[in-house]
């Protein structure tokens, strides 16, 4: 249900058997990966957050891989909020602008749907 390598390239070079790294610079090397057909989605309901923050807050996921980065999505007005495709992977959830929430962390396996509470402490 994860990545596949699709191809590596060295410049114009197929190196998808391996690459020997020396001294030299090997900075452009571009790895392609394949995606699963289908993508979970993650669809979540935010408790102990004022309603008056949501328009000011955006749940925000990010990858530990740069190919990953970060995705962003709204809060609605009734708490709730979706991230419609996601590739697996391990990912940092976390509130915009909301200090008092730590971080939690989402390991992503398979293309279910993916139902989360994320529940703001009190200040």
């Amino acid at each position: 249900m994860g990545y596949s390598i699709a191809s590596v390239r060295l410049g114009s070079q197929d190196v998808s058997k391996g690459i020997t790294v020396g001294k030299s610079d090997i900075a452009n090397v571009v790895i392609t990966l394949d995606t699963p057909q289908e993508l979970a989605a993650i669809k979540g309901k935010i408790s102990g957050l004022a309603p008056s923050r949501y328009a000011s807050t955006r749940v925000e996921m990010k990858g530990p891989v740069t190919i990953i980065g970060s995705m962003q999505t709204n809060i609605r007005e009734d708490g709730t909020f979706e991230f419609p495709a996601v590739t697996p992977g391990s990912y940092s959830l976390s509130l915009t602008g909301v200090p008092e929430f730590s971080p939690i962390t989402l390991n992503l396996d398979s293309t279910d749907a993916v139902n989360i509470s994320v529940v703001v402490p009190a200040r």
